[in-house]
């Protein structure tokens, strides 16, 4: 797996031992929670630990920043293999050329990454 620091494999495995789950889903759910700060100190407001399920309406209520938004869209989209999803009479829409408009370039290797894993 391709981490793009020392700091966001650590924030990794940090998730691995809080929830064990290994499919891909929640793979690749970790590895974008664990390479953004903000969402990683945020986790378990996005994340049902007991459940192993995750806050659905967390990941669109517009508490983070654009950019962490996107990351999350593309969480979402790759956990749940959804193209879109209606909060609170919004329809959010999670076509690439969305996702990665306006990102900066680790953001942007953050969210590629995470897609070849989510398909490997």
């Amino acid at each position: 797996m391709n981490f793009i620091s020392e700091k966001h494999e650590n924030n990794y495995n940090e998730l691995q031992n809080e929830i064990a789950t290994k499919d891909s889903y929640w793979k690749v759910l970790k590895y974008l929670i664990a390479g953004n700060e903000v969402l990683f100190n945020n986790r378990n407001k996005l994340i049902d630990y007991q459940g192993e399920a995750i806050h659905t309406p967390r990941f669109f209520d517009n508490q983070f920043s654009s950019g962490e938004c996107k990351i999350l869209y593309l969480a979402f989209n790759l956990f749940s293999n959804r193209e879109k999803f209606i909060y609170e009479g919004h329809e959010y829409l999670f076509a690439p050329s969305e996702l990665f408009s306006g990102l900066d370039n680790e953001t942007i290797e953050l969210m590629i990454n995470a897609i070849v894993i989510k398909n490997r």
